[in-house]
């Protein structure tokens, strides 16, 4: 649903689910007025409401990360976080390609994270991309990430 009624008020408002749909849209609401006095006393009207909804695609400002992490790190640690433009709450990451065995990344925050521990002497870096992508993949950017592995005195 795109509209929420508020009964009390009259107040009809834009739900945050338009948002996620780019595009001009025409909405039909009809708008029933009860008199609480005497209830039989019905006006009703049709309103049509037009909400023009213009996001941005996401888009990596850098298409190349560097995050060091230590070579002794557990799994789960936090190697950093990507960011993306403009910063919008529909906005998904995912490695590509998926199935990553070391790396994940948080879908909401874009932070990446060893899911296990690595060995640094068995491969020093590791690549992989990250999509940017709105939930419905409408527009959508690719950025790389490159991790080095460090030994910190």
């Amino acid at each position: 649903m795109f509209l929420c009624y508020f009964t009390h008020t009259g107040l009809i408002q834009v739900s945050n689910s338009l948002r996620d749909h780019v595009g001009l849209h025409r909405l039909t609401v009809s708008v029933v007025a009860r008199d609480v006095v005497k209830p039989d006393v019905v006006n009703v009207a049709q309103l049509q409401v037009v909400v023009k909804v213009d996001i941005q695609e996401p888009y990596f400002a850098v298409k190349m990360f560097k995050f060091v992490v230590p070579e002794d790190a557990p799994g789960r640690t936090t190697a950093g976080a990507l960011q993306v433009w403009p910063q919008h709450s529909g906005v998904k990451f995912l490695i590509q390609p998926p199935g990553s065995q070391a790396f994940e990344v948080d879908a909401d925050s874009g932070v990446i994270r060893t899911k296990i521990g690595l060995d640094r002497e068995a491969k020093a870096w590791h690549v992989f991309n990250v999509i940017a992508q709105y939930a419905d993949s409408i527009g959508q950017d690719t950025a790389q990430v490159i991790l080095f592995f460090a030994t910190f005195p």
